[in-house]
């Protein structure tokens, strides 16, 4: 199943992306970023065929989901976040001035909802 993921990106202007992603293809953008800035990244996770407002039931076991990696002007990971169904949130500041990459890639396999 694809999934369609919005991503809005805040720096010093609003940003927004969005793309389809496949299992297991990962997908990077860069951007300049200022040293000591905070950066807050949107993210939003849709089904497919499924309306921003359509409401719909999940199932109690969800093996699909985002990783979105954050890694900085030296090649480290800044930040990791995951996301299984929805929107999210997250930030971090700069330590440094440069190219941050942020890269997002689908995997069946870091996901599981415990059934209860």
């Amino acid at each position: 199943m694809k999934y369609l993921i919005v991503i809005a990106l805040l720096i010093n202007l609003n940003q927004c992306i969005s793309f389809y992603a496949k299992e297991g293809v990962e997908k990077c953008f860069s951007d300049e970023v200022p040293s000591q800035t905070i950066v807050v990244i949107y993210h939003e996770l849709m089904s497919e065929g499924v309306a921003k407002n359509e409401k719909r039931d999940i199932p109690k076991m969800i093996k699909d989901g985002i990783t979105l990696n954050i890694y900085g002007p030296d090649g480290n990971i800044v930040k990791t976040a995951k996301t299984i169904e929805g929107k999210n949130k997250m930030s971090f500041t700069a330590k440094t001035m440069g190219r941050y990459k942020f890269c997002v890639i689908k995997s069946k396999q870091f996901w599981s909802v415990n059934e209860s």
